[in-house]
C-alpha cells in the first residue's frame, strides 16, 4: 500500500514529497501518520504540527486527504488511510490585498 505525503509553503522544506509503503493489511490513521512523520523529520516538524501542551494537532494546520479537509473536526484525524491516498499539509495561510477589501 502506498501513501503520498506533500508539504506546502513552509512545510515544503520539512516534508517535501514522500511516499510511504505499508505492508499488506497494515492500517495507519492520519494522526499516526503525523506522529511517524514527527519521529522521522524531527522537532521542527513536530513543533509546527502538534501543540506541546495538549499533544493535539494545532488548529491552524490544514491537512487534506485527497483534497478534502480532514483536520477539523479533530475526530477526522482517526481516519484510516487507504492505498493511493494523497496527504497534503499546509501551514496557516492568510492574505489578500487590503485594497481588495476596501469599499
Amino acid at each position: 500500500m502506498t501513501i503520498r505525503v506533500k508539504g506546502y509553503v513552509t512545510f515544503r522544506t520539512l516534508v517535501g514529497e514522500r511516499r510511504l509503503e505499508l505492508r499488506e493489511g497494515q492500517q495507519l490513521s492520519l494522526h499516526n501518520l503525523l506522529v511517524c512523520l514527527s519521529a522521522e523529520i524531527g522537532p521542527a516538524f513536530e513543533e509546527q504540527v502538534f501543540d506541546p501542551a495538549s499533544g493535539e494537532v494545532r488548529a491552524h494546520v490544514s491537512i487534506l486527504i485527497n483534497g478534502r479537509q480532514c483536520t477539523h473536526p479533530a475526530d477526522r484525524l482517526a481516519t484510516f488511510l487507504k492505498d493511493g491516498d494523497e496527504i497534503a499539509i499546509f501551514p496557516p495561510i492568510a492574505g489578500g490585498s487590503p485594497k481588495a477589501n476596501a469599499t
